[in-house]
């Protein structure tokens, strides 16, 4: 058992009562300051939590972090959510860089266009309304982003029409020359006026091209990027090859989600020539795009190797994002101390509740228990609607048989919808075994089976939901559910006769010869489908 110092953790801060002792709230494993070391700990604790209350204040920064956090992590309901909460407050709604910028966000994320166009909308009515200061260049910055978003949605002429105002106020300015150029030749107008603008825009230099073409992707459009770069002929083909067209053309299919070809666009700056290792920033860049573009299509040893390879170039990185994603990488390998590492490394810039979340599972798959809670409880006061926060916590109290705080954390955890699969499935197997009453709670195993069979129709699933259920003493259905885990592990044969094993010694104290048979008979066809397989 765990040494009686660690048993008692405190509660978890789900609400003010987190930070009052045991005889204030009444709560079991409430904090005792005596118990933690006196008036030095309460002390931290005070200031802790004043310096949590502050932050909490603070309600449009921390929707726009928790707005940053879920995008990273490929939430995006999440994120709109949090983007959209934020432009409600007073201090945001009238900001037309607010709306820019979540249309922006709508843009990126696929599929939310009319959304995007919406926002700018907005920010267009906000400058003319004059509610906040604004200078020239907000007013540019909507214009364009709206024109090439109609654009992009095929509403040609009203695009047309916004960036030829903008070019008749400064016939030379290369941005509206391209712009113009870019939606006449779309439209199929003047092919020739379009051309001419096309060409007129860099002046015999390659710079300005790539300006504009930043600034496609910068508003969410690589369509339109796309199309400059392979259909217009505007570019010699040796300028092709240049570097910042070849990362422009690798970032652009990333923000497509074409990771495979964003990372053979990579390639030609990462792979090297006579030898000699690729430098510069556009190679450290295309290293850094490799590794997540490998990470989204799931090869993690070649996501980590570009990581790596974009960490030894001079210039060091301080995004927290970049040391997130190498976390989630080194943990996907099991590297749970570099993983920790990198996670601490991005909380050194930017904290936030999913590199705290990081760090409390890497301590959590290093048995190292305390660590993880202090960890858990960081994640919490940042973000407290994590469930996947919440299936850990349940799991660390479940091993420090603290029973009571097991089954709130759980608790919370269903109670914000979970959607973290495979901690769902190790709360289900801790909730199935152990003594009666104490660590062992089949309603909860049986709901935690379920909720992550929602989420995917797993044979893992399907075997947790057996296990729940044959300690409820409803063997008949624990069977059922065994067979359907056999038929989904077919090509995993180490877990399918564990569970198959099970199964038998079910059917056999049940006495239901019939079953035990239709159990063999499953298990043969199991193992001819799996040789049959490539």
């Amino acid at each position: 058992g765990p040494p009686a110092a660690a048993a008692q953790l405190p509660l978890e801060p789900e609400s003010p009562n987190y930070f009052r002792s045991e005889a204030d709230n009444g709560e079991p494993g409430g904090f005792s300051p005596v118990a933690a070391g006196g008036g030095v700990a309460e002390e931290a604790r005070t200031q802790r939590a004043r310096e949590v209350l502050v932050a909490a204040s603070d309600v449009a920064g921390r929707n726009a972090r928790l707005a940053f956090e879920a995008e990273l992590s490929g939430s995006w309901p999440r994120a709109a959510e949090m983007l959209q909460s934020r432009l409600l407050l007073d201090e945001v709604r009238c900001q037309p860089k607010e709306w820019i910028a979540y249309a922006k966000f709508c843009a990126r994320a696929r599929g939310r266009q009319a959304a995007a166009e919406e926002a700018l909308r907005q920010a267009v009515q906000l400058i003319a309304e004059g509610v906040a200061p604004n200078s020239r260049e907000d007013e540019q910055e909507v214009d364009m982003m709206l024109a090439c978003l109609l654009l992009d949605r095929g509403r040609h002429d009203e695009a047309i029409r916004v960036f030829r105002e903008w070019h008749l106020k400064a016939p030379s300015d290369p941005t509206f020359k391209f712009f113009l150029g870019l939606g006449l030749f779309l439209a199929d107008e003047e092919p020739v006026e379009a051309l001419r603008l096309l060409n007129a825009v860099g002046g015999g230099r390659l710079e300005p091209y790539t300006a504009c073409l930043e600034k496609l992707l910068d508003y969410g459009l690589p369509s339109l990027a796309f199309t400059f770069l392979d259909q217009c002929k505007v570019l010699p083909d040796t300028a092709q090859n240049e570097p910042s067209l070849v990362l422009i053309d690798a970032r652009a299919s990333c923000l497509d989600r074409d990771f495979s070809a964003a990372v053979t666009r990579a390639e030609q700056l990462t792979l090297s020539k006579g030898g000699e290792k690729a430098t510069g920033s556009a190679a450290q860049e295309a290293w850094r795009l490799q590794g997540e573009c490998f990470f989204q299509l799931g090869d993690m040893d070649r996501a980590l190797q570009s990581l790596n390879q974009a960490m030894t170039f001079e210039r060091k990185f301080e995004e927290p994002g970049f040391f997130i994603r190498l976390g989630s990488v080194l943990v996907a390998k099991k590297r749970w101390k570099q993983a920790r590492e990198a996670y601490l490394k991005s909380i050194q810039f930017l904290p936030t509740a999913e590199a705290w979340s990081g760090v409390a599972y890497a301590e959590y798959r290093s048995d190292e228990l305390q660590m993880c809670y202090e960890a858990l409880n960081e994640a919490n006061l940042l973000d407290n609607e994590r469930s996947d926060v919440w299936a850990l916590l349940a799991l660390v109290h479940l091993r420090l048989e603290n029973w009571t705080q097991a089954s709130h954390g759980f608790k919370q955890c269903l109670k914000l919808k979970a959607d973290c699969e495979d901690l769902l499935l190790e709360v289900a197997a801790e909730f199935s075994r152990g003594p009666p009453g104490q660590s062992r709670q089949p309603d909860f195993a049986e709901s935690a089976a379920r909720r992550a069979m929602e989420l995917r129709d797993s044979g893992q699933a399907h075997a947790a939901l057996a296990e729940a259920l044959v300690v409820q003493d409803k063997a008949l259905e624990a069977a059922d559910e065994a067979r359907a885990a056999m038929e989904r592990l077919v090509d995993q044969p180490e877990p399918r006769k564990g569970i198959y094993d099970r199964a038998l010694r079910w059917c056999d104290e049940l006495g239901r010869h019939d079953l035990v048979q239709a159990l063999h008979d499953l298990q043969r066809s199991c193992d001819q489908k799996a040789k049959r397989s490539p």
